[in-house]
């Protein structure tokens, strides 16, 4: 079974994932997850420092220690970013071996048992799930 790594909206739509880490700014900014208001105010701040990042690169010659920072909000971004969308009724995919694991709040795994489980049976695989708090 080929490896599923990526997230199921709260409208049911599955979204492949090309990270292992299932965040990446690319993703984020993919219309079904920018618009959660926290998410969009994240890419906007991050766009601002990049902005900055670049106009220090050019008065400072490209050294890239200014890139620094821009970095790091990033990788911020995307470890908050897992809450933010299990907060807002996302669900996190990922498969091993004949499994595939679902990771989401207890009462969005409840609620979508059967369209969840279903996905895993059309792979060939169990549904396993993993409430998260």
């Amino acid at each position: 079974m080929p490896s599923i790594t990526g997230w199921i909206t709260p409208s049911k739509e599955f979204v492949i994932c090309k990270s292992y880490r299932h965040i990446t700014i690319e993703l984020l900014r993919d219309p079904r997850f920018s618009a959660i208001p926290e998410i969009a105010e994240e890419i906007k701040e991050l766009d601002i420092i990049e902005q900055e990042c670049e106009e220090d690169s050019e008065r400072m010659g490209g050294t890239h220690a200014e890139w620094h920072r821009h970095e790091m909000a990033e990788d911020d971004l995307c470890c908050e970013a897992k809450q933010i969308l299990l907060n807002n009724g996302f669900v996190r995919v990922g498969s091993s071996d004949d499994a595939v694991h679902f990771e989401a709040r207890p009462n969005i795994l409840k609620k979508h048992y059967q369209f969840l489980k279903d996905f895993a049976e059309a792979d060939g695989s169990q549904a396993v799930f993993c409430p998260q708090k």
